[in-house]
């Protein structure tokens, strides 16, 4: 990756003067956006001519790539005068986000947003859109180029030790669920899940494959595999039949010993129907009770007061639905 020539072409994009027009802008942005888009894997690609999909951009996992492609909307506002993205912007992006099939989104400023645009991308769910002004791609880039810093294993210590700590507020205090982020109580979760005696892996936030945390145990026949989804919206947004048939077919097509879902909002009434009885055994379901307990059942095992069942995944299914 040719770092300097990014930098080159990000600076002109950044330009006040308007060395970049905007008639010309996307294409620039495309020839920064395109190699860094590539190191997590995605292509980006312009919409179709004639085909007003709402965004100037689109990157996406190469078809066959993977078993759970990954879309992303990407938007550009090359506004001169220093003037930031507002709050209209925002909104005009999630209208043609809520549209269409993307998991993320990103709104690129050249002069970056109001706070009002800021807060309202901040309290969106479930899709995620990114602000993104030219320094941060600046950032980005800087980020690339020196590869992963040396104190990688001291922040990851960090992370441990935090997630640790949440989850003792929690255990002492339910009502510490809502001043969590979403992905603060992934974090802790896979460090209780690890405390319980679970082989966890925490999947990446943007390519996840419709599970948050991969389990592995020991069980009667041998060594067994069970998957979680979170959900945790803050605007409390309940979980409807959708989100668990998708959890289902996960589960299935992944060949899981069993799923356990754990929403801190709860579920909608009719979420169940459909779902058979082996189905249920099969898949099972907790709310901010079943995450307070399990936070507790860790809490009681660093303190040495308990030790776990011969069969673990009896700690998944326990109080749960």
């Amino acid at each position: 990756m040719n770092f300097n020539r990014l930098r080159q072409d990000l600076q002109q994009l950044r330009g006040e003067d308007g060395v970049v027009p905007a008639s010309e802008a996307v294409d620039m942005l495309t020839k920064v956006l395109a190699p860094l888009l590539a190191t997590e894997g995605l292509e980006l690609f312009a919409p179709d001519e004639g085909q007003d999909m709402g965004v100037d951009l689109v990157a996406a996992t190469p078809k066959g790539a993977a078993d759970f492609p990954v879309s992303v909307a990407i938007e550009y506002k090359h506004h001169g005068g220093g003037r930031p993205i507002g709050l209209e912007e925002v909104r005009d992006l999630i209208g043609h986000v809520g549209t269409a099939s993307y998991q993320r989104a990103m709104l690129i400023g050249r002069f970056g947003f109001t706070s009002e645009a800021r807060e309202e991308a901040r309290r969106l769910e479930p899709i995620s859109i990114e602000l993104l002004d030219l320094g941060g791609i600046e950032a980005w880039i800087r980020r690339l180029e020196i590869g992963q810093p040396s104190n990688a294993a001291r922040i990851q210590l960090l992370i441990r030790s935090i997630s640790h700590e949440f989850a003792t507020l929690v255990a002492a205090n339910p009502e510490s669920l809502d001043h969590l982020e979403w992905r603060d109580l992934e974090r802790m979760m896979a460090r209780v899940m690890e405390g319980l005696g679970f082989e966890t892996t925490l999947t990446p936030p943007s390519k996840d494959g419709g599970k948050d945390l991969i389990l592995v145990c020991d069980a009667t026949d041998g060594e067994e595999s069970f998957i979680v989804e979170l959900k945790h919206w803050r605007s409390g947004k309940r979980v409807g039949k959708e989100e668990v048939s998708d959890f289902l077919q996960v589960v299935v097509a992944e060949k899981r010993a069993g799923g356990l879902f754990l929403s801190t909002s709860g579920y909608s009434a009719d979420t169940f129907e459909g779902l058979t009885e082996v189905t249920r055994q099969r898949l099972r379901f907790g709310d901010r009770a079943k995450i307070v307990l399990l936070a507790q059942t860790y809490q009681r095992a660093c303190q040495g007061l308990w030790s776990p069942p011969t069969q673990l995944p009896e700690v998944l299914f326990e109080a749960t639905a």
